[in-house]
């Protein structure tokens, strides 16, 4: 008879509520604060975080988990993951001598609105064996968690724990992570209600309104029409936001 495992309630160290999102990860954009102007002028309550600090909120922490779960690998999955492990370096996290250390390239295709296939470079390493640490800078829908763990699975790897900065009240992982999960701060959406039709506040991937400032200022590099996408879900339609972003770029 198969043993029944038990995963223990996601660890949780801060928690906010707000009707927008903001997160400075360290990329180099323009002032925010422009655009801050603007949300609160459309109602919005707007909470700035930074990557840093909750990386120092998280670091003592994450040392421990490495440690009571034997984990000899760290993966940081894609920019996001790789900005939030440098954030943790910056936050004098000592990671233990003995792990490894992985950066994976792992990014969604887009086909308009429309989530694809995600494209990674996991086959450059041997998994076979490997008890694994996800690093995530915000977890939404959690699927590009469960796409990675998945493939990691595949190729021989045990996914035993994901730690992130970020996850948005709305995540399903919040209530049903497979595996120990240790969160540095959950963003609870308060407010406003979405313009667009057909779309819910129960869904992750847009609600509660949260991007950082990869997302803000660049998003329309990664996903076709972004800002498009941005003004019909919650500004009614209204394209301000896309020519404040443009401006401040110097477009």
């Amino acid at each position: 008879m198969s043993e029944i495992r038990v995963v223990p309630p996601p660890e949780i160290l801060d928690e906010r509520r707000a009707g927008f999102f903001l997160l400075d990860d360290g990329t180099p954009a323009p002032d925010p604060s422009t655009i801050v102007k603007y949300l609160e002028n459309q109602g919005y309550t707007v909470c700035t975080l930074s990557l840093q600090g909750v990386a120092v909120l998280l670091s003592n922490r994450l040392i421990s988990m490495l440690a009571s779960l034997d984990i000899s690998t760290l993966v940081s999955l894609g920019d996001g993951g790789a900005q939030f492990l440098a954030a943790l370096s910056s936050a004098s996290c000592d990671l233990p001598d003995h792990l490894e250390i992985l950066r994976i390239r792992w990014s969604r295709t887009w086909r308009d609105d429309v989530e694809g296939e995600f494209e990674h470079d996991l086959d450059r390493f041997s998994w076979d064996g490997r008890r694994v640490l996800l690093v995530e800078d915000v977890v939404a829908s959690g699927r590009t968690l469960e796409g990675a763990q998945s493939a990691l699975f595949e190729r021989g790897a045990n996914v035993a724990a994901v730690a992130t900065a970020v996850a948005l009240g709305t995540s399903p992982w919040l209530r049903m992570a497979p595996v120990p999960l240790l969160v540095g701060l959950v963003a609870h959406g308060v407010d406003r209600v979405p313009f667009e039709h057909g779309r819910s506040t129960d869904d992750p991937h847009w609600f509660p309104p949260f991007y950082s400032s990869r997302h803000l200022f660049f998003g329309d590099r990664d996903m076709p029409r972004f800002y498009e996408r941005l003004a019909a879900l919650y500004f009614g339609g209204d394209d301000t936001i896309q020519q404040l972003v443009l401006t401040l770029r110097g477009e």
